[in-house]
């Protein structure tokens, strides 16, 4: 029943010589071919399956696909003067601390009220040459200081309150959306110069009066206006709007609240 020792010998060398015989390299083969499935690109299979059902392929991740992200060049040179106006008081943000834009033209409309000189001073760099560009709002270009570029349409603004003249806006015109500035009642005064949208010279007043901050403490009931005008240089003043003493106790106001927020 047992084997004896030189059986077992030979069993073991037999089989010594069938691994010996084994192919490695056909074995790596057929493991090749079973993982082949498992390498698939899934993309571009994804894209023969819908080129044969007639469906336009997507991009695979081995073609670049680049999406610019750097804005285009504002095209200063191929603009065109549209007007001439004064403009100033669009960059004053919150509760402005200066009525310059107010102060500087004073003298025109009150020839009896003081004119502050340091205001007046300030007139010469509010002279802007608006030029048509299609961009948001308003731009300016360093190289040129005295123009400003938006979707203008001709014409002038002004734009005031009856309590203050911090909150005084000059600007060029456009009728289809007035340009927007950055103070507490920007968005108010802009709103008031579109109502003006079909008329060429003319004025507006808001129809009631609205909280307006002076500072942080004080807050006092005001109307805002708005005139709009053709010409170059029309915005000097909002010439007739109301009564002389108004506007003798407009700029007096003006006057005191300035020397409050400077104390």
């Amino acid at each position: 029943m047992f084997e004896d020792e030189e059986t077992v010998t030979k069993k073991k060398k037999s089989k010594q010589k069938e691994n010996s015989n084994v192919d490695v390299s056909a074995i790596l083969g057929i493991l090749a071919n079973l993982t082949y499935d498992y390498e698939w690109n899934l993309t571009e299979e994804f894209n023969r399956t819908l080129i044969e059902s007639g469906v336009p392929k997507c991009p695979t991740p081995t073609e670049s696909t680049t999406m610019s992200t750097t804005p285009l060049p504002y095209d200063f040179a191929n603009t065109s003067v549209i007007s001439k106006c004064f403009v100033c008081g669009l960059k004053t943000t919150d509760i402005p601390r200066t009525a310059h834009c107010a102060d500087a033209f004073s003298g025109d409309f009150l020839p009896l009220a003081p004119v502050d000189a340091r205001a007046k001073g300030h007139i010469a760099s509010f002279r802007k040459y608006c030029r048509h560009l299609d961009v948001h709002n308003f731009v300016e270009n360093p190289l040129e200081p005295h123009s400003i570029y938006g979707r203008f349409t001709g014409g002038c603004a002004v734009r005031w309150t009856d309590l203050s003249g911090v909150y005084t806006q000059r600007t060029c015109r456009a009728k289809h959306r007035p340009l927007l500035g950055k103070h507490f009642g920007s968005k108010r005064l802009a709103k008031l110069e579109l109502a003006l949208i079909n008329v060429k010279n003319g004025c507006i007043a808001s129809p009631m009066a609205t909280l307006l901050p002076l500072s942080r403490g004080i807050s006092l009931y005001a109307r805002f206006h708005a005139c709009v005008c053709t010409g170059n240089w029309c915005n000097r003043a909002p010439s007739a709007v109301a009564p002389p003493l108004h506007r003798a106790l407009q700029a007096l106001l003006s006057h005191l609240v300035i020397r409050r927020l400077g104390t």
